[in-house]
């Protein structure tokens, strides 16, 4: 099986050898099903989110193969340019009121494909995109995420599992397991 990602693509087959070598092959039952179509939603295993979606070049989110989960793809680079050059390839954002955390997981597809992450425009410092998954401490306030991919021609990243858990509000004197006749003043 392969999976392609949302657009117009071109397979092409190539066969070498001998007349000989070649005299027994043959292509049988080649069929292309689509993906099933999912909401951005269907990722998530925790809190909702706010969406912001690049309106020139969206992520999509669809179910691969019947009974896996959805993912969310970033749109494929496919402008035949060298498949070493980067380019961004659009920004999938959202909104969270922190403190808290949020964790997902991600895989590059094809030659070169990096994925950034942004916290208010700026990136965190437990991040590191080479890992395939990800934990992130969000700070209080309103916070804007945004995962920015770099890819090569024919590259593309998927993104899963994205789980925003805010941190439940707590006085101070609960969260120090203050004894009974403890009052802290602020």
């Amino acid at each position: 099986r392969i999976w392609f990602p949302e657009g117009t693509h071109q397979v092409k087959l190539g066969l070498g050898g001998s007349p000989a070598d070649m005299a027994d092959i043959y292509l049988d039952e080649m069929s292309f099903t689509p993906s099933a179509p999912a909401s951005l939603d269907a990722v998530l295993t925790g809190e909702p989110l706010v969406w912001e979606n690049d309106p020139q070049r969206p992520w999509t989110a669809v179910v691969k193969e019947p009974g896996t989960p959805a993912v969310v793809v970033s749109p494929l680079r496919n402008d035949g340019n060298p498949p070493d050059e980067l380019w961004e390839s659009g920004r999938l954002a959202a909104k969270v009121t922190g403190p808290g955390v949020l964790k997902f997981k991600w895989k590059g597809e094809g030659r070169t494909t990096t994925l950034g992450l942004l916290v208010n425009g700026e990136p965190p410092t437990e991040w590191w995109w080479e890992q395939p998954t990800a934990s992130i401490e969000i700070p209080a306030g309103e916070n804007k995420i945004e995962w920015v991919v770099s890819a090569g021609t024919g590259s593309w990243v998927e993104l899963s599992e994205v789980d925003w858990q805010p941190w439940p509000e707590s006085t101070l004197a609960s969260a120090l397991d203050t004894p009974e006749g403890v009052a802290w003043e602020c």
